[in-house]
Order: structure tokens, then sequence, then C-alpha cells
């Protein structure tokens, strides 16, 4: 039985990738019975996922997407160690402004919130880590990094923290593991999730034939994976993150921590729900 078989269609969100908002892929896939069929795999951009996300549908949803959706326990948010996931989202929103359209860097370069992150060399801003990060294998990069490799880490979950308030605040979506989950009355479900997981050992997958290794794999566990869908996971590691994504969704459970730290770090949906 599938674990998160209540759900009706599943999709995968390569969110942190985008660079201006405008590099996103989005992956559908459907369970049936015995099988997993992918419906589709586009190009998206931050904007219209926001869109889809926000729509009313007649099915359940659940949506995994790659960004931090919180920050570790031990940042200070307005001069605060003791904020809620509810003020995190609130001062996200504050950096990227109402319609997620703020420079984000320099908004942060210019914020009481500065030294906290490395956003030029030499800073020294400690790598802060989450309870779901050190738990998670292979380990994440730290949201506080704004340094070359891990700057779209930090600026889209930024952007996506912001997106989660207003999805919330404007058109009810829940959000794992922060919301009471009630599919008779919420229809879409977002989660935090690390498509590298996903990824059998020793896929490179900054390599195409690597990629392409796993494609065929893939191929043999779901339908839909078409000529087109092998095209634009060779073309792209992004659209190969959205699609590992979207099929490991439909297999695994809602399961975090009973822990107060959760409430506010949030966890990644697959990493065992455990401290290390």
């Amino acid at each position: 039985m599938r674990g998160s078989a209540a759900f009706e269609r599943y999709l995968g969100i390569d969110w942190s990738g985008a660079r201006a908002g405008g590099k996103v892929y989005l992956a559908e896939v459907v369970a049936g019975p015995d099988s997993l069929r992918v419906e589709r795999l586009e190009r998206s951009s931050r904007h219209r996922v926001e869109a889809e996300l926000a729509e009313s549908t007649t099915g359940t949803t659940l949506a995994g997407l790659d960004f931090c959706f919180s920050f570790p326990a031990s940042f200070v948010v307005d001069g605060r160690t003791d904020w809620s996931w509810t003020d995190l989202r609130g001062w996200a929103g504050s950096i990227a402004g109402p319609d997620g359209g703020a420079d984000v860097a320099r908004v942060l370069a210019a914020c009481p919130e500065r030294s906290q992150f490395r956003l030029v060399p030499g800073d020294k801003a400690p790598p802060l880590r989450r309870q779901t990060e050190s738990a998670c294998t292979p380990l994440p990069a730290s949201v506080v990094h704004l340094l070359p490799y891990q700057r779209q880490v930090c600026l889209g979950s930024i952007h996506g923290i912001a997106m989660l308030d207003r999805l919330i605040r404007d058109f009810g979506v829940a959000v794992w593991p922060f919301d009471a989950l009630d599919l008779r009355e919420v229809a879409t479900v977002l989660a935090e999730v690390y498509p590298a997981m996903w990824v059998a050992e020793g896929v490179a997958k900054s390599r195409p034939s690597h990629r392409l290794r796993q494609v065929r794999r893939w191929q043999s566990e779901a339908e839909g994976i078409d000529d087109r869908v092998v095209d634009l996971v060779l073309d792209s590691e992004d659209a190969f993150d959205a699609l590992a994504v979207a099929l490991a969704l439909p297999n695994l459970t809602l399961d975090a921590p009973a822990d107060d730290v959760v409430a506010r770090e949030g966890w990644i949906l697959g990493v065992p729900p455990a401290f290390t």
C-alpha cells in the first residue's frame, strides 16, 4: 500500500534552482491501485506554480517543493529567538515584498538579520542547520549561505516561505507538518522535499548519462515517461529533480517527530521521524 494513498495527484516542483523565478520545473504523477503514471513534466515559473497551487481542485493534491520551509530555531528574527513559524513567514514576506518581487539579496544586505547570513566571501556567520537537515542523507546545504553554490537555496527559500504565507493567508492551503490535516476540508497539502534523497546511489545528476540511467529505472516503475519527458530530463537537472520528487511522493508517509522544534523548523518529507 502506498504511503500517501489518500491523495489523488502528486506534484514535484523544482523551485530552488530558479534564477529570478523563471527556471522552475513541475512534474505531475497520478497513482492508480497498482501503478503510477506521469501526466506531465514541464518548465514553469514561480508565478505560475503559485497560481496553480492556489487553484481550487476537485481532488486532493500533495505537492513537494524543494526549498527550506523554515529556518533553524536558533536563527534570530526581529531580535527574538522565540519566534513562531507564523512570525518567520511574516519576516520572509517583508524581505520578498508583497508580491514576491523584491531583490531579496539587496534587502538582506540591509536588514537587521544581516550578520546571520554569508552574503559575501569573508562572512563568518555559522552554517546553521535545522534538526531535519541533520537527520537527512545526503546532507542539504545551510539555508543561511548566500555564496555562489548555495545562493539559490537561500534566496529561493525566502521567496518560497513568503509564497507559503500568501497561500495560507489567502487560499487556505495546508502546509505539512505545521498544519493539522483533514482531507475532507483541505484539498491541497504542501510539503518540503529534498530531491537528492530519491535518486539511486551512484547517480550524479550533473551527468546526462547518469540521468538517463535513472530514467530507465523509472520507466520500469511508472507509465507515461515518453520521449518528450526523457528529453526534458536529459536537458535539465531541474526537470530531473521535479520528476524524482513526483515519483517518490506516493510512497511517502506524512510523519515527523512530535516535538516543539518541528512546529518552528518543519521537517523534510521522507526523512526518518527521529532526531540524530
